[in-house]
């Protein structure tokens, strides 16, 4: 039923980016969407520790949520030697511009 009513509102919006975007953010969830902000502030780069940092977060919450993100494919993942590099995936960078 969501998803078909989303497909609908797509088809109005006639690629209207603030619409998409909105239907975008419906589907992730609350700790997802707080990477994401976070993620698109910073122009998309940050650190795991930035994001364990974030309100409501911690290490092991951090890791789990970009794991989880990572395989939506919403981010990727970067080590360079101790520290893990948070990207969004050139897919949400093109989305978001």
């Amino acid at each position: 039923m969501l998803s078909s009513l989303s497909y609908f509102k797509l088809q109005k919006s006639e690629g209207n980016k603030e619409v998409l975007l909105d239907l975008f953010f419906q589907f992730l969830g609350k700790e997802e969407n707080k990477v994401l902000q976070h993620l698109m502030k910073t122009e998309g780069d940050a650190t795991q520790s930035d994001i364990s940092r974030l309100e409501g977060m911690n290490r092991v919450k951090a890791y789990r949520i970009i794991q989880k993100m990572q395989g939506k494919g919403l981010i990727e993942v970067i080590p360079f030697g101790k520290v893990r590099n948070i990207v969004l995936s050139s897919k949400i960078k093109k989305v978001l511009k």
